[in-house]
């Protein structure tokens, strides 16, 4: 006869994910904030979307917190906590696909409009819909099988939803380094600085493209492969989605935080991803569409200067992006001894 499961080993791993996943809201109170402070000229829905996103974060950490409260403190010392999961952890996996399904769709927009493509797009929205079901499905069958060690009975579910968000992870990432790689090869500058400023693009884009799929898979692998604790996955899982969602404000806060660390005395900055700004002329148009010749667009800022020369290169896609969406690549704090009269 095997020896029972202790109160730690089952929810431990709970605990540790539960803390911090409540850390990472933390990380997106604060980049929330620093958005509608910094970036009041979105679009509406964009901003509705941050909203959106927020308002789904903090009701998963206050779910995730009832899901510690129910088993620890309200039935403290009652055996039946070692044996059925707690009620509120039905949630976990429809909350978080609420919130992982549409940020992927976002930065699948996204890859449209830097690529004029439809066939990426469409491929990473179709295994982020598989997720989705996934994950509702993962939340049902929890419910109807609530014991701990019969979670084995239904991995078809977990696995769908972990497996397909990975793949459509590694999809945005391996994108979007391949076309800012082919950039990169195609428009090399003779200025190092300038260079080094451009190489940061891939960097930047592998750090915060692939953080999501690396926790992902190993929230599947764990779960897959270590059966004998059906609750230590949890651990990655329960703050799976506050990276999707400090992925996508990240990427947005960084278009402004480029442009301060531009100005004389500011911090240098890799990369600007922006997209339904106002342009120079300070003025937007919803029926405007941007030419082909303007698609990309990358600007070289001199250390200590305000004046911005502009380097446009001709985009030789098929598809012109949406109306009033545009991607800026904007490298800052280039070294005066690099500028060359054009």
């Amino acid at each position: 006869m095997s020896t029972p499961p202790t109160v730690a080993e089952i929810y431990g791993p709970m605990f540790i994910g539960t803390f911090l996943s409540t850390i990472l809201y933390g990380v997106v109170v604060v980049q929330t904030f620093i958005y509608f402070q910094m970036c009041k000229r979105d679009y509406l829905w964009m901003r509705c979307f941050i909203v959106y996103l927020f308002v789904a974060e903090t009701v998963s950490t206050g779910l995730f917190f009832g899901m510690m409260y129910e088993p620890l403190l309200l039935n403290f010392g009652n055996p039946e906590v070692l044996v059925k999961s707690p009620l509120l952890l039905r949630a976990d996996g429809p909350i978080t696909v609420l919130i992982s399904t549409p940020a992927q769709w976002f930065m699948a927009w996204r890859i449209k409009v830097i690529t004029g493509s439809k066939i990426i797009a469409v491929s990473i929205f179709g295994l982020s819909l598989a997720s989705l079901t996934g994950g509702i499905w993962t939340g049902i069958a929890v419910g109807f099988t609530p014991e701990f060690q019969r979670f084995g009975e239904f991995k078809y579910a977990p696995s769908l939803w972990l497996v397909t968000t990975t793949v459509a992870d590694i999809m945005i990432a391996s994108s979007l380094v391949y076309v800012l790689a082919s950039i990169v090869l195609k428009h090399k500058t003779r200025f190092s600085a300038t260079n080094d400023q451009i190489d940061r693009i891939i960097r930047l884009t592998v750090q915060t493209g692939t953080i999501t799929a690396v926790a992902a898979l190993a929230d599947a692998v764990v779960y897959l492969s270590v059966t004998s604790h059906p609750t230590i996955f949890f651990i990655w899982d329960l703050s799976l989605s506050k990276l999707y969602t400090n992925s996508v404000l990240s990427s947005l806060n960084a278009r402004r935080m480029s442009r301060i660390s531009g100005r004389p005395g500011g911090a240098p900055t890799s990369v600007l991803f922006a997209s339904n700004e106002l342009g120079s002329s300070g003025s937007r148009s919803g029926n405007s569409r941007p030419s082909r010749s303007n698609d990309m667009e990358m600007a070289v800022q001199s250390e200590g200067s305000n004046d911005l020369d502009s380097f446009k290169f001709d985009h030789e896609s098929s598809i012109p992006p949406p109306p009033a969406a545009r991607v800026a690549y904007s490298i800052s704090s280039v070294s005066r001894r690099d500028e060359r009269t054009t």
